[in-house]
């Protein structure tokens, strides 16, 4: 597998431009799971709640089955057994369970109990349920015909504007596009450089060359998440009325809001941030390893 120079080393554009968008839903859209039972006593519990019940958990879950089909495609064009060491890397990097907890570590080094408390509140409140229940189906298989319909609609006819409106604000005040961007970013950067450790034809890619590439391809598209993210939001407030969607966005934007989404949304970067460059470093310490064998073999044979 070739890796070229430049911001050409990252490779796959269009595949890298496809995996965007396919993880828009599954990464901006955090409200499917179920509520917590028990009353959370330590500010862990309750942010570990707050991972359950706003959905964050499953969408982990969801982006990592997402990632893993993009790096499984790299794993096949790598030749004898360097496919499967990058798949073993791939999960090692990328386990669910340490993800969760450094996503928990993040958000406790900005613990704000008061709006820890109150967005776990909002999350289990009738307003909060009756949202979580139009996302949760929204993103699921179920709606798949009816959002296609749906968006062929939007583009024919336009819906109410002030709808429209709302979906945007909502978009702007979770950042949810700019979330998707963000940790598609540093998957395919911890892809980049796992693979340019394997591809050495011409020299193994700087981490700048990485970096610069992936914006150069990734950032064009913020333009087109940010769209499908006001038709996503717009179809999933189709049953809410007009009153509703405001009160979610003022959910958002309350002090709970403020804390509870930015904190979620650096701990879930950081998290991925931190997943890719271990698989990045355990493939290209493995390969260097391979790499001093070889180099040590013809002076093996010549004793």
């Amino acid at each position: 597998m070739q890796e070229r120079s430049g911001s050409r080393r990252v490779g796959r554009t269009s595949a890298g431009s496809a995996l965007c968008v396919a993880m828009l839903m599954s990464v901006a859209v955090l409200v499917a799971g179920a509520a917590q039972a028990a009353k959370p006593d330590t500010p862990r519990d309750v942010v570990g709640a707050l991972l359950s019940a706003s959905g964050a958990d499953e969408m982990i879950d969801s982006f990592i089955v997402q990632v893993r089909n993009e790096m499984n495609l790299r794993a096949a064009d790598l030749a004898g057994d360097h496919g499967q060491f990058f798949r073993d890397a791939f999960e090692a990097s990328f386990d669910p369970g340490p993800m969760r907890e450094r996503v928990i570590d993040q958000m406790l080094a900005h613990y704000e109990d008061d709006q820890a408390r109150g967005a776990l509140a909002w999350f289990e409140s009738p307003e909060g349920q009756k949202v979580r229940k139009e996302e949760s189906y929204a993103q699921s298989a179920a709606a798949e015909n009816e959002m296609r319909q749906f968006i062929v609609a939007f583009e024919a006819e336009p819906p109410n504007p002030e709808r429209m409106r709302l979906a945007g604000e909502i978009d702007r005040a979770r950042a949810s596009s700019t979330l998707s961007h963000d940790l598609v970013f540093q998957f395919m950067r911890g892809l980049a450089l796992a693979s340019s450790a394997i591809s050495l034809e011409d020299g193994v890619a700087s981490e700048a060359d990485i970096e610069a590439g992936l914006r150069e391809q990734l950032d064009p598209l913020m333009p087109s998440l940010a769209q499908q993210m006001v038709i996503f939001y717009t179809f999933m407030g189709r049953n809410l009325t007009l009153e509703e969607n405001r009160a979610y966005l003022s959910h958002i934007e309350s002090k709970e809001g403020r804390w509870f989404y930015p904190a979620m949304h650096a701990g879930l970067v950081e998290a991925m941030g931190n997943a890719g460059s271990r698989f990045g470093a355990d493939v290209t310490e493995h390969m260097e390893k391979l790499r001093r064998q070889a180099e040590a073999a013809p002076a093996d044979r010549a004793e």
